[in-house]
């Protein structure tokens, strides 16, 4: 879960976005482990997630471009390594219990895993 911009009390947008893309950034490096199948998901805050998460070689598993937040913002993805094959995806509404809608991910492992 990446903070949200309210947690950065009198930063500018620009300094918000820039350490929402550096704890990003921080993650990928403590959790890529190459050769090793992986999924990272959840709430990034920040619809620029997909352009930092991609550069470590995962792909966004969702098929369509749908909010995920009451406030018709994505900002919650889930990516997988190549060695992971999507079988389906569905966007799933809670409904009361968050204000962010879920992402049920099915797949399996590739053909090249370590």
């Amino acid at each position: 879960h990446v903070r949200p911009g309210d947690s950065y009390p009198n930063k500018s947008k620009d300094y918000i976005l820039a350490a929402k893309a550096d704890e990003i950034r921080r993650a990928g490096h403590a959790l890529v482990r190459p050769g090793y199948p992986t999924i990272w998901a959840g709430d990034f805050n920040t619809s620029s997630a997909p352009n930092i998460v991609k550069s470590f070689g995962f792909a966004d598993v969702a098929t369509d471009e749908k909010p995920t937040t009451d406030s018709g913002d994505r900002l919650d993805f889930t990516f997988i390594t190549p060695n992971l094959v999507t079988r389906s995806t569905t966007l799933l509404d809670p409904e009361g219990v968050s204000d962010h809608k879920w992402r049920l991910w099915q797949g399996t492992l590739g053909q090249d895993t370590t």
